[in-house]
C-alpha cells in the first residue's frame, strides 16, 4: 500500500470514528430537501425555511448561489445546511458539504471528478463530503457503481439516490425492464450492506404527469413507501429532489407562491413528523439476524433491531401504492419465543395468535398504500436441548 493510500485509509477510518459518535449522541436523523431555485433574497428565503419547520423537514441541500447570510436564516429556524461551497463549511449551522454539481453522475468523467474532488474536499475536512451517486447502478461492478467510489476513498458518510419512479413499468414493485438494473429493494439491500459506514439516500420527488414520462411524478403514496423504505433499510438521513418546481418538473412546492404543487408536500411532511417523533428509535435501527416470515410478496419484512443488544423488530412495507394489503407475519414456536408486538408508530399493542397447526405463531397486519409498520417485539430464541450421550 503506497503511503499516500495509507494516509486516507487512515484518516477515512478516523472520520469513519467521528461521524458515528457524532450520530449516536445526536439521535437526529437528518430528513431534507434539495433547494432547487437560485432566488436567494432574505425574504424568500425566510419563507422557505419557516415552511420546511413547520413541516418537520431538519435540513436543505444548498444550491451554489447560497452564502454566509443564507445559511445564517436557516440556521435561524433550526435548519441544517449542507453546502455546496467548501468555503462555508465552518460556519456553524453546516453539518456537510456537497461535492458535484451534477446530481445523477453517470459517466466515468463525473466520477473522475468527482474523485479529485474529494481528494482535495474531502479527506482531512472536520465534517464529513457527500455526493448523489446514481443507485440505479448499484451491484452491477461497472465503473459508475457507487461501491467502487466509496472501496476507493473509504467516505466516512454514504449518499446515493434512487429515481426509479419511471414509465409505468418501473417502480418500487415491479422490477425494471431495463436490462442490468436490479429493483429498489434489492438497490436498497446493496447499498445499507456495502460499507460499515453510515449513508443518506437521495429519493425522487419531482417528475412530469404523462403516463409514459421518463420520470414520473411520484404520488403521495409513492413518497411515503421510498422514505418508509428509507428507514427500514437503515438510512441514516433522507434527502428529497426537490423543493421549488424546475421547468417542466413538479416537485413539491411551486416555485413562486411556495404552495404545494400536489399531495406530496403533504405525505412528506408527514413522514418527516413520525420521523422526528421516533427519532431516537429509527436512528439507533441495525440489522437483526431474526427473519420474519411473511407470505405475500408484495409486503417486505425487513429484520431490525434497536441497537446491537436490542430484541428482534420487524419494519413492514406495503410496496403497493396502489391497493392496501394483509400481511401475516409468522415465527416458528419450536425455535422461538414471543408473547409481546407493539406497532410503534401507532402505539398499540398487537395480537399474538398462539401456534397452528404448523407451529407458527402469527400476527396479522392491514396496511394502506404505501404504508410501513415498525413492530418491536420480545422474541427470543430457545436454547437447544443437549442430547443425552
Amino acid at each position: 500500500m503506497s503511503r499516500a493510500r495509507w494516509r486516507l485509509a487512515l484518516t477515512s477510518t478516523l472520520l469513519v470514528g467521528l461521524v458515528r459518535i457524532a450520530l449516536a449522541e445526536a439521535r437526529v436523523l437528518p430528513v431534507g430537501v434539495f433547494y432547487t431555485s437560485r432566488n436567494t433574497d432574505a425574504r424568500y428565503v425566510d419563507t422557505v425555511a419557516r415552511k420546511l419547520k413547520s413541516a418537520h423537514f431538519n435540513t436543505v441541500v444548498a444550491t451554489e448561489t447560497f452564502t454566509k447570510e443564507t445559511i445564517d436564516v436557516f440556521q435561524k429556524h433550526g435548519i441544517a445546511v449542507v453546502s455546496r461551497n467548501p468555503a462555508l463549511m465552518a460556519h456553524p449551522g453546516v453539518t456537510a458539504g456537497w461535492l458535484g454539481t451534477s446530481e445523477q453522475p453517470g459517466t466515468r468523467a463525473d466520477f473522475a471528478a468527482l474523485k479529485a474532488q474529494y481528494l482535495e474536499h474531502g479527506t482531512n475536512a472536520p465534517k464529513p463530503f457527500v455526493t448523489c451517486l446514481p443507485g440505479e447502478e448499484m451491484g452491477l461492478y461497472g465503473p459508475t457503481d457507487p461501491r467502487a467510489f466509496w472501496y476507493e476513498l473509504r467516505p466516512s458518510l454514504r449518499c446515493f439516490r434512487w429515481y426509479g419512479i419511471s414509465r409505468s413499468h418501473y417502480g418500487i414493485l415491479h422490477k425494471p425492464s431495463t436490462e442490468g438494473r436490479l429493483s429498489m429493494p434489492a438497490i436498497m439491500t446493496v447499498g445499507a450492506q456495502a460499507r460499515k459506514t453510515p449513508y443518506w439516500v437521495t429519493f425522487q420527488a419531482f417528475g412530469r404527469n404523462e403516463h409514459e414520462a421518463m420520470y414520473s411524478n411520484p404520488s403521495a403514496a409513492q413518497i411515503q413507501c421510498m422514505m418508509h423504505l428509507g428507514l427500514a433499510y437503515r438510512a441514516r438521513g433522507i434527502l428529497l429532489w426537490g423543493l421549488q418546481n424546475v421547468g417542466e418538473w413538479q416537485c413539491l412546492l411551486d416555485e413562486k407562491t411556495l404552495q404545494p404543487t400536489d399531495a406530496k408536500f403533504a405525505a412528506a411532511s408527514k413522514m418527516a413528523g413520525l420521523i422526528a417523533k421516533h427519532s431516537d428509535l429509527l436512528a439507533s435501527l441495525e440489522h437483526s439476524g431474526v427473519s420474519f416470515q411473511c407470505p405475500n410478496p408484495i409486503v417486505y419484512p425487513i429484520p431490525v433491531k434497536p441497537g446491537k443488544d436490542g430484541k428482534p423488530a420487524v419494519y413492514v412495507v406495503n410496496r403497493d401504492t396502489r391497493n392496501p394489503a394483509k400481511a401475516t407475519l409468522r415465527i416458528w414456536s419450536e425455535t422461538h419465543t414471543w408473547t409481546k408486538a407493539t406497532d410503534v408508530f401507532a402505539g398499540t399493542d398487537l395480537q399474538i395468535q398462539p401456534p397452528n397447526q404448523d407451529g407458527d405463531m402469527t400476527i396479522t397486519l392491514t396496511l394502506a398504500p404505501g404504508e410501513g409498520k415498525l413492530i418491536t417485539t420480545d422474541v427470543e430464541g430457545k436454547k437447544k436441548k443437549k442430547k443425552k450421550k
